[in-house]
Order: structure tokens, then C-alpha cells, then sequence
């Protein structure tokens, strides 16, 4: 009994001695390998943006409320696609676009760095210039969705087959027959006018107007910058067109820049909800003459806006989101006429009044006492039967009413 008490202390000593050494031999668990993560966040839709219908009440989708903006067919659709890595490994994967089910755009041979313990936004981050060429594409609304595929090394775990899930994004778009609006400067392009015969102080008139707008575009901001000839007339005036007061509140300002012969002219829709639509005049703008154009010529100089992004005065058109409207400017020609050659007297009529002075000063020339520099009608410093002639071949002619 007491060689078998023996043995069994023995055996308690020696497991006494191996067993911290068992605890310091324990295989640990294995460190974690390579796990990129890659997550597509964002899409940003970057052509001027056109709003629909489709984003009145709301486009929802997956429960979310998401914004659709049109594009009009055939035409190209361009986006920033937006990549964060949230792995621990730099991966290589490809982002592929697509418009529903349709693969439109694909980007190879990214590569993408883990995004690091504060996610800061200098690593881990991409932005991929994407587009979506819609020719031959139906109109309707379509789901854009951006998608990052083979990842390498494999994500741990891999991403959920369906969609969408952190590796897409959703982006609603609406293809129509979508046309751009024309900001114009007088009526049907090219507008030419007044085509009058004006004298210095007398007045014309020039309406600045909006056609073809949809009322998908959601326009309620106007904007013009508008060159002016400013050696040849001058703003008297503008007042606010029909157009937009036909929907509602308005703001209507004007600021007009005669040293620079410039004039800003704005007009803004209150009620934002409303869509105008249609055509009509923005503006009505008064000038006045304020140099004598030559007797029997005609002057003709550019009234035009100035472009879109023109610092500090631009021509631009805003929808309720303050997004740009495309449009298409249609400039014009402020045109003026001299009165008739043989209107010697500037009363816009060729008549007795004009052949008496004349005949006064026949043969007479410059320093001569009875030398009337208007009797010469060919300006060859003399007057004789030419300038007789000119003035009688033009008698009876009257200026149309300005």
C-alpha cells in the first residue's frame, strides 16, 4: 500500500511539472490572411441634370427614396463611380456599369488600398469616370448600377449573389426625347432689327425670350449677361416679359454695365414646385441711339449673351435644385439705319427742304461762304449737279414709322 501511494505522488509531481509546459507548447489560432473589402458608395451623375417626373413624389426603391434625372436619348450619360476599400489588403478588382441588366461601361485593373484605421479619405479611396453611351436604348426609367467584381485576393466572405449589396449602387436615370431649351435674343434667329432708320435719343425695343422648354427641366432661375454695342446705344430700360409670371411669384431684377456695355438681367419663380413650360418673352429691354449713323449706310453690331461659366456675368438657367439647364443661345444683331442719301436735313423725308438748301449751296466747296458739307452728297468736297441729282432721284422718299 505504501509503494502504491508512492507511485501515485510521483505521478502528481510529474504532471505537476508538465503541465505549464503543455500551456507555453499550445499551437495558437493562425493570424488573419489577406481580406480586401471592397464597397461601392456612390454614384454621381455628372451631364447637366434634367429633372422628371419620375422624381415627384419620389423614385423608391428598396425602401430607399432616390432622385431621377434625365438624359435624353441617344445621348451619353457620365458618372463618378465611388470605391472605398475597408479591408486589410490592397486589391485588384474590375467595376462594371449597367443600365437595368445591360453592362454599358467596364473598368479593368483597378487596384485599391485598404482604407485604414481612421478612414481617411487620401487612401483607400477611388473615383472611377464611368459612362453609358444611350443609343439604341428605349425611353423609360432605368436602374444604374455600379458593381466591383473579381477581387483579388477573394474577399472573406465573398459578397451576397443578389443585389443589391454593398459591392453596387443604385442610380435612377429617365431616357426621353429630351430637347434643350433656345434662350433667345428678338424673335425667330437670326433676329436682326430694329432695321430702322434711328436718330441719336430716339428708342427700340428687344425681347429676350425663352422657346421650347420642357417642363420636365423643372426651369425656374433666368439669367442673361448681354453684350451691347455701347458706342451705339444705350439701356433705358428693362421690364419683366409675360413668361414666367404666368406661373406664379416672381423676382425680376436688372443691372445694367454702360461702361462695359453689359447688362445682367435676372427672373426667378417663387413657387418652386411649379414646372413652367412653353415659350414667351423673360425680358423686354428699351434702348436708346446715341450716335448719328452716316446718311445711306447701315451699322450693324452684336447684341449677344454672354456664355455660361463667363466670370463675373454669365448666361445660365437654373432648375429648382440650383442644377444647370442646358440650353442653346440664339443670338442677335441690333441693325440701324441711316436715313436716305438725299436727306440732307435728317427729318426722315426727301423733299423740297432738302433740294432748296442744296441748291444754296451749289458750286460751293470747304472755307467757301455758302458750303453746306450735308449738300455733299458724294463727299467729293464740292457740290454740283451729282449732288443735285443724287437729291432729286430721291425725292418724295419717306423713313418707315420706327
Amino acid at each position: 500500500m505504501r509503494n502504491k501511494t508512492l507511485v501515485v505522488s510521483m505521478i502528481l509531481m510529474l504532471l505537476l511539472t508538465i503541465m505549464p509546459m503543455a500551456l507555453v507548447i499550445r499551437p495558437t489560432s493562425a493570424s488573419p490572411g489577406p481580406e480586401p473589402d471592397i464597397h461601392v458608395y456612390g454614384i454621381d451623375f455628372e451631364n447637366t441634370p434634367k429633372e422628371t417626373d419620375t422624381d415627384r413624389p419620389g423614385v423608391i426603391k428598396d425602401g430607399i427614396y432616390r432622385r431621377a434625372h434625365g438624359v435624353t436619348m441617344g445621348e451619353t450619360a457620365y458618372f463618378w463611380v465611388k470605391v472605398k476599400n475597408k479591408g486589410n489588403a490592397t486589391a485588384s478588382f474590375t467595376l462594371k456599369l449597367y443600365a437595368n441588366d445591360t453592362l454599358v461601361d467596364t473598368s479593368e485593373r483597378l487596384t485599391l488600398t485598404p482604407i485604414g484605421k481612421y478612414e481617411q479619405y487620401s487612401s483607400g479611396h477611388l473615383k472611377e469616370y464611368m459612362r453609358w453611351d444611350t443609343t439604341g436604348f428605349a425611353p423609360g426609367l432605368y436602374w444604374i448600377t455600379a458593381r466591383a467584381q473579381d477581387v483579388d485576393p477573394p474577399e472573406v466572405p465573398p459578397p451576397p449573389a443578389g443585389w443589391p449589396s454593398e459591392d453596387t449602387h443604385l442610380h435612377p436615370i429617365s431616357l426621353d426625347r429630351w430637347t434643350l431649351p433656345d434662350f433667345k435674343v428678338g424673335g425667330s434667329p437670326p433676329w436682326v432689327g430694329p432695321s430702322k432708320v434711328l436718330f441719336p435719343s430716339e428708342t427700340f425695343t428687344v425681347n429676350i425670350t425663352i422657346n421650347n422648354l420642357q417642363s420636365g427641366w423643372y426651369a425656374v432661375g433666368f439669367q442673361f449677361a448681354l453684350n451691347y454695342p455701347k458706342s451705339k446705344v444705350e439701356v433705358v430700360n428693362v421690364t419683366e416679359g409675360p413668361f414666367l409670371p404666368q406661373f406664379g411669384e416672381t423676382i425680376f431684377g436688372w443691372k445694367d454695365f454702360p461702361d462695359e456695355g453689359q447688362l445682367l438681367v435676372m427672373d426667378y419663380l417663387v413657387p418652386d414646385s411649379v414646372r413652367p413650360y412653353g415659350s414667351g418673352p423673360i425680358a423686354t429691354i428699351m434702348f436708346h441711339v446715341v450716335s448719328l449713323v452716316p446718311r445711306g449706310t447701315v451699322e450693324r453690331d452684336p447684341l449677344d449673351f454672354k456664355p455660361e461659366h463667363h466670370e463675373p456675368l454669365e448666361t445660365v438657367i437654373l432648375d429648382n435644385d440650383f442644377y444647370r439647364v442646358p440650353f442653346k443661345p440664339q443670338n442677335g444683331t441690333i441693325e440701324i439705319l441711316g436715313t436716305n442719301i438725299g436727306d440732307i436735313n435728317y427729318d426722315k423725308k426727301v423733299d423740297i427742304k432738302d433740294i432748296g438748301p442744296a441748291g444754296l449751296a451749289f458750286g460751293s466747296y470747304p472755307g467757301h461762304p455758302r458750303w453746306n458739307p450735308e449738300a455733299d452728297c458724294n463727299g467729293d468736297d464740292k457740290i454740283d449737279i451729282r449732288d443735285i441729282a443724287t437729291i432729286a432721284k430721291n425725292f418724295g422718299w419717306v423713313a418707315p414709322d420706327p
